[in-house]
């Protein structure tokens, strides 16, 4: 079972009879701890660096603080999530054909390549500008995710997250 703890800036909770939804803003640190755990699998399309990724790059580059209201952010689906403290939540992904990234791959996938551009700097390795697929942009993220932290900690944007679960 995977499972990670995300801070939310602002969140908000909407209960109903058989599903549940929190909706809330997630900085890059926290994107960047559902990135090392939560696949893709649950999306019905393959995210590819495309024009819509190039896009949302351009946002981060030039005006990252209205990237929360220039895109719907990421739909996550869950069949355990725990509010916390202090606008934590619990999660826990453990079937990834039903739990993970439902709607938002592209903003991963976007958001990642930017993290993972600030980090390399014009020390980039090869293989970063191979990158077309998903799948390429993960392995090497899993590669250099512990080293991060330093990088993550000079971004200043937000992104929508919605998580839905019984």
């Amino acid at each position: 079972m995977n499972e990670v703890i995300i801070k939310t800036e602002s969140f908000h909770l909407q209960e109903h009879d058989e599903i549940n939804k929190v909706i809330a803003t997630i900085n890059a640190t926290n994107i960047a701890k559902l990135l090392d755990i939560v696949g893709l699998t649950a999306n019905p399309r393959k995210s590819k660096i495309n024009k819509i990724t190039d896009a949302i790059i351009g946002t981060l580059r030039t005006a990252p603080k209205d990237l929360r209201f220039k895109s719907k952010g990421l739909l996550i689906s869950t069949m355990n999530c725990q509010l916390l403290e202090r606008g934590r939540f619990k999660i826990s992904f453990e079937e990834p054909h039903y739990e993970g990234v439902l709607d938002g791959g592209h903003n991963m996938l976007a958001i990642g390549m930017f993290i993972l551009e600030e980090y390399f700097g014009d020390k980039a390795p090869p293989e970063f500008n191979k990158i077309r697929l998903w799948d390429d942009f993960i392995d090497l993220w899993q590669l250099h995710k512990d080293d991060l932290q330093g990088v993550l900690d000079t971004f200043d944007f937000s992104v929508p997250i919605e998580i839905i679960y019984p």
